[in-house]
């Protein structure tokens, strides 16, 4: 029972770093042309899902529904595969029993760790196992990648704040700048783009 508690905490944790605030539906727009304009809605959806899912779990197959719906030729693998990882660790929050906590855990990070690895430079999917592995105890052995999410992330945000929304962008940003122990350049270039007005304020 301990263990479930413990699981449900650290689990509630990470899913409260995910703002259901927070405009999700122009995350990684950077990734389509004007022409995939149906896979950025079926994307939002995934998103919106993913948000509604941290306190509803039936929003969960909701979700991976979303996914598994997707064009893998066109939208990107490595983001939908890290969803669909992401979605996973959502059921280890919702599960009762600790045995089911766990399991779906373990899957829920090893296909993270997977989109992570087929495609590495992609902030949002960086930034999917960070939330996700983040607030998890010691005895889950993830301190590695959130430190390689943490680097990865300082040095991909400065090049796409206009690739996403502002509110995402700039709280994605403040999180790695407070608990990414990142320094040196990298910060003042993290601190730098929180100072500047976005590029497309210059067109209204």
């Amino acid at each position: 029972m301990r263990i479930a508690l413990l699981l449900t905490v650290v689990l509630a944790g990470a899913a409260a770093a995910q703002d259901p605030e927070r405009d999700v539906d122009g995350l990684a727009a950077h990734t389509f042309t004007r022409a995939d304009v149906p896979v950025r809605l079926a994307l939002s959806r995934v998103r919106a899902a993913y948000v509604a899912a941290v306190d509803e779990p039936s929003a969960i197959d909701v979700g991976l529904a979303h996914v598994a719906g997707l064009d893998r030729g066109s939208a990107p693998e490595g983001l939908l595969r890290a969803y669909e990882g992401a979605f996973t660790m959502l059921r280890a929050r919702h599960a009762f029993w600790p045995r089911a906590k766990w399991r779906h855990a373990q899957d829920g990070l090893a296909i993270l760790d997977r989109a992570v690895a087929f495609d590495p430079d992609h902030a949002e999917v960086r930034y999917l196992r960070l939330v996700s592995s983040y607030y998890l105890p010691f005895f889950f052995g993830r301190g590695d990648a959130v430190a390689e999410d943490f680097a990865a992330l300082a040095g991909l945000l400065p090049a796409v704040r206009d690739d996403y929304p502002e509110d995402w962008y700039e709280g994605v940003v403040r999180f790695v700048v407070e608990h990414g122990g990142v320094s040196g350049d990298r910060r003042r270039a993290l601190l730098d783009v929180l100072d500047e007005e976005p590029a497309r304020a210059e067109n209204p």
